[in-house]
Formats: C-alpha cells, structure tokens, sequence
C-alpha cells in the first residue's frame, strides 16, 4: 500500500491519523509498515518524528520539504530510500539509531543528513547515489553487506 505523510511537523510516525491513501488526502489511513511505501511529498504540511522502531518498503522523500527525525529509533527500509533535492540540508535526522536499507540510496538534495551517532546498514546489492557533494559527520558507522556502488566514483575495499 501507498501512504503519505499529512500530519504536523515533528508528528508520530506510528500514529494512523498522520498518514493517508492519497498525497495531500485525509489522514486516518493506517501508518505504514514493511510491505508498504511511505511517502513524504510536497502536500506534507510537516514531518515525521518517530517514536519506535520503523519498516517500509521504500521511502521517497520527493518534494518534501519538511523534517524526518528517527531521534533513537531503528528504520528499516527494504528496497530504496529517494530524497528530492527540496529537502533543507540537515533535515534527515538520523539520530542514534539503525537505519538498514535494501537496496538503493539516492539523494538528490545537498547534504541531507544530520547523522547523530547512527548507523547506516546497506544489505542488498546497490547503488549509493548523490547529485551534489555530501557531507557526513565522522560519528556515521556505515555497513555494507553485499556489493554497492557509487556511480561516477571508485570504489575500493
């Protein structure tokens, strides 16, 4: 299933009235969960703060302009995770949790993370793809588990 954020700024992630079918639509929808995709879009009037751990199937930050706050918790993402280039730098706040992601991790914005002490575990096989210079604190812990590129960049091990 599709859900869209429209709750407030900083707003329960797993609270059912936040999130609906359609962008932009009437909450009541239930919080998405693995096996669904969350979306955060330009009809998102605020962001997400959670307040437990968290699944999706993809997470696509398209248009959004508002603030993502996993604060301690876990994010488990299993297939991709895309951040449109509107999202204000520092504004994925990834705290001092896990985030796990499936497959792809593209960001189109400038410097998106504030990445606390948390960790970022890539598990499949995929790319990391960044339009612009990213910048990460030296804090991040970043996983790979299977083979991941960054294209336009060598890699090494």
């Amino acid at each position: 299933m599709n859900r869209y954020y429209v709750g407030a700024a900083a707003g329960r992630w797993d609270l059912d009235a936040n999130w609906s079918a359609a962008s932009g639509g009437a909450g009541g929808a239930s919080f998405p969960v693995a096996g669904d995709n969350a979306y955060l879009d330009a009809a998102s009037p605020g962001g997400p703060t959670l307040t437990a751990d968290a699944a999706c199937d993809n997470l696509d930050l398209t248009g959004f302009t508002g603030t993502l706050d996993l604060v301690t918790f876990n994010l488990n993402v299993t297939l991709d995770i895309i951040i449109g280039a509107t999202v204000p730098a520092g504004n994925v706040r990834l705290g001092t949790g896990t985030t796990t992601i499936g497959r792809h991790l593209t960001a189109l914005a400038r410097t998106p993370f504030t990445v606390g002490t948390s960790t970022i575990k890539m598990t499949g096989t995929g790319n990391l793809s960044f339009l612009d210079t990213q910048t990460f604190e030296a804090s991040l812990t970043a996983t790979f588990t299977s083979f991941f590129s960054i294209p336009g960049r060598s890699t090494s091990s």
